[in-house]
């Protein structure tokens, strides 16, 4: 156990601190941006990156959540499976470019828009192939690479993008940058992956290939599922009330995005190991699913509390006066984060369990969902009536996968915990609002933690062995204690 614990401490750490590099250095430009280009031109840029996103997660093909599984189980392959999926992946990008750029023809998009569309999709292609090797490099464990791919690429974007802002030339400029590093990006990547793999010694396969393509078509399902779902918000306020609104959604959007670097980092190092279990040692696979979720649900209680609590005063901090609106979008939008939190275990225990179909119709009904909530709300309150779509359907998708899991994978017996995880983060949210009119909100967000934590002892919700797991998932455990712990089943 006390391995396992080590390999999942350096892969959370690697793949958190990808994710924070990713989400500072986008939020840094966003803020910039939103200033520059104002909120309707903020808007257009802020669609034309859901646009491409759109189409990028689907040119993925699903392979950022089969390769790290099969890869986990045979990583004697993992050559092989990265030749074979960068195949893959190549070639659906390359059909992705043309059918993204027939699609944003057919939306209707204004003449800078369109252009800027069509710019962005030339970055489907390396984008692919990069992420088949991120794909790889988390089965193999080795996330360090991603970290150090991920500082360089998103240092770049950054600073010549906000180069490119302050010589005016706009939306079309960025997407320019965007795709260049894309580019860029992938001719460091994929070399570096076919070295660790050893990939440089395998040929291609056919046969191997018509494989990894059936085993990966549920997940390309998904993918394709997903990449409507998680932009239809944004597709949907562009249609019905125009580039201003998108703009004031995103921007509240990109505030409640960077409380997702967790569960997201976590549960990727998590995974592997997830799906070796779920075979090996099935005591071993549920202990490390409650514990995830556990303590996944103990930061997203708070979390959303507190940024509801402190909407306005960060807001009008980031963003100018013209974005004041996006207060009323955060105050409703950050409660996303505890379905998010709570899906990220589940998804992935169905995943493990090779339940993938199951995701397929969580996702069909959560598209429905999302629609049918957007078509009736977003014309009656705009950017906060996407918000309203977005909660809703996340909500449906939670209830959908916990029954999946929960008659299907394991039965999970996170009830009680939850519940004093929400007290404590009542009183503590309770104590933010009574003082925040005396304090600066920087100095609230410690005074709640120093409130929130003793709670979790007193309220029974973490106990010892809780903090000597945490400690070793971060790496301060020491190898004797490591060793000492591994018989408890911890």
């Amino acid at each position: 156990m006390a391995p396992m614990k080590r390999r999942i401490a350096k892969n959370t750490t690697a793949l958190l601190a990808t994710r924070i590099i990713n989400q500072v250095a986008g939020f840094l430009l966003v803020v910039y941006a939103s200033r520059r280009l104002g909120v309707e031109d903020f808007g257009k840029y802020s669609f034309v990156v859901a646009f491409y996103l759109t189409f990028e997660l689907i040119s993925f093909f699903g392979l950022q959540n089969y390769l790290p599984r099969e890869i986990g189980r045979r990583r004697e392959e993992a050559g092989k499976y990265f030749v074979h999926a960068a195949v893959l992946v190549g070639g659906a990008a390359l059909v992705l470019v043309a059918v993204m750029n027939g699609a944003a023809a057919a939306y209707g998009l204004g003449r800078d828009t369109y252009l800027a569309a069509v710019v962005a999709s030339l970055g489907l292609v390396p984008a692919s192939l990069g992420a088949a090797a991120e794909s790889s490099f988390i089965g193999i464990e080795k996330a360090e690479f991603i970290t150090l791919l991920a500082f360089v690429k998103r240092t770049l974007v950054t600073a010549i993008s906000i180069l490119v802002l302050w010589l005016g030339y706009g939306v079309v400029g960025l997407l320019v940058v965007r795709a260049a590093v894309e580019f860029a990006s992938a001719s460091f990547s994929v070399p570096l992956c076919v070295w660790q793999t050893r990939a440089g010694r395998v040929r291609l396969d056919w046969a191997f290939l018509r494989r990894l393509l059936r085993g990966a078509t549920p997940f390309a399902g998904l993918a394709v599922l997903a990449s409507i779902y998680w932009r239809l918000d944004v597709l949907l306020l562009q249609r019905m009330v125009g580039p201003a609104e998108v703009g004031i959604y995103s921007a509240s959007y990109r505030l409640m995005f960077l409380l997702t670097l967790v569960p997201e980092s976590f549960m990727n190092a998590v995974y592997p190991n997830m799906a070796r279990t779920w075979r090996e040692d099935r005591p071993q696979f549920v202990r490390l699913a409650e514990r995830s979720l556990r303590y996944l649900v103990a930061f997203a209680l708070p979390a959303a509390v507190g940024a509801y609590v402190l909407a306005e005063p960060v807001v009008l901090l980031i963003y100018e006066v013209d974005f004041a609106r996006s207060v009323a979008v955060l105050s409703l939008l950050i409660f996303a984060v505890i379905p998010i939190y709570m899906n990220n275990v589940f998804y992935r225990a169905l995943f493990a369990a090779e339940q993938q179909f199951k995701s397929v119709f969580i996702l069909v009904v959560n598209i429905l969902v999302m629609a049918a909530s957007g078509i009736w709300l977003i014309p009656r309150w705009g950017a906060v009536g996407a918000a309203a779509a977005l909660l809703i359907s996340l909500t449906v998708a939670l209830v959908q996968n916990y029954l999946f899991t929960f008659a299907l994978v394991y039965r999970s017996r996170l009830g009680g915990a939850a519940a004093r995880t929400a007290v404590a983060a009542a009183v503590m949210g309770v104590a933010i609002w009574a003082v925040r009119p005396f304090l600066p909100w920087p100095s609230l967000i410690v005074i709640g933690a120093g409130l929130y934590v003793p709670l979790l002892f007193l309220l029974h919700t973490l106990g010892g062995e809780d903090v000597a797991a945490i400690k070793e998932i971060l790496g301060f455990g020491g190898r004797n204690r490591e060793a000492g712990s591994a018989g408890k089943g911890e």
